[in-house]
Parts: structure tokens; sequence; C-alpha cells
């Protein structure tokens, strides 16, 4: 009796598994263990763990507020189409790097753009050629890895 119930068991469990495998369900967030796929991004053989920024509100909130950032992470926002998208540093706790990418190449860089502790006279950083993603690092890594205008830039899991 009891190998039947445990053969049952198996069989609902895997009917399950199946059943969301087939309908797109993404396993992690029906199973705590079940592995994620993390989204990177690689330049200049560093590869960066993705913190994504694709709602308005997330976009609107980026990094603002937090009190730093992992040297292998990023914050990548991303846009629909390339653009002329504006940054600030409203509520930031650390300087930053910002590199606005299209095409798979780096367009234009914002090197150590510097926190505004009173919040007032914010500078609005625009780039000069139109982006679709804009990925913000630590101060310091686009001199470290030797990120420049130009660079070739490759996504995964995005």
């Amino acid at each position: 009796m009891k190998k039947i119930l445990l053969a049952y068991a198996v069989l609902l469990i895997s009917i399950a598994l199946l059943a969301l495998v087939k309908y797109n369900v993404n396993l992690s967030s029906v199973i705590p263990f079940a592995k994620k796929n993390t989204a990177t991004v690689a330049i200049n053989n560093h590869n960066f763990d993705l913190i994504l920024a694709k709602s308005d509100k997330e976009k609107q909130k980026g990094l603002s507020g937090t009190k730093s950032l992992e040297k292998n992470k990023g914050m990548l926002f991303v846009f629909e189409k390339a653009d002329n998208y504006s940054f600030w540093m409203k509520d930031m706790l650390f300087p930053i790097d910002i590199i606005y990418i299209n095409d798979n190449k780096v367009v234009d860089l914002i090197k150590n753009a510097p926190i505004v502790k009173d919040g007032k006279n914010l500078i609005i950083y625009k780039p000069s050629e139109k982006a679709k993603y804009i990925l913000e690092i630590n101060a310091g890594l686009l001199e470290e890895y030797g990120i420049k205008k130009g660079t070739k830039v490759e996504f995964n899991n995005l």
C-alpha cells in the first residue's frame, strides 16, 4: 500500500513539474532551490551581474538610496528604443560610472559622476549619441577595465 501511494505521489509531482515547464513558469518562483538565470553583461572580458530596471518605477528609483554596489554588479536600464535618455545623481550615496550602450557597443561614457549631498544643483547627464541601454557601475571601473567609446558589449540572459 505504501509503495502505491509513493508511486502516485511521484507521478503527481512529475506531472505538475512538466506542466510548469510546458507553460514557461519560472521554476525559481515556485521551487526555492531552482537555479536562476542571472542577466549579465560582458565588457572587455569582465562580467557584471545585472540588476535590471525595466519598468518606469524601477527606472525612476535606479540606485537612489542604495548604500553600495558590489564590484561585479551593475544596474542596467532597458529601454524599448534608442534615445538620448537623461540621468542624474538624485539621492545617490556613492559615485558611479555611466555607460551608454547601443547596437552592442559603448556609444558614450560618464566617468565618476559624483554624489550631490544637498540635492540641489543636480547635473543632468545626457549622452552625445542615442542609447537603448544604460549601465551604471561603481566609479573608477571604466578606467580599471579599459572601457571606452566603441568597446564591444555582450548581454546574456537579458
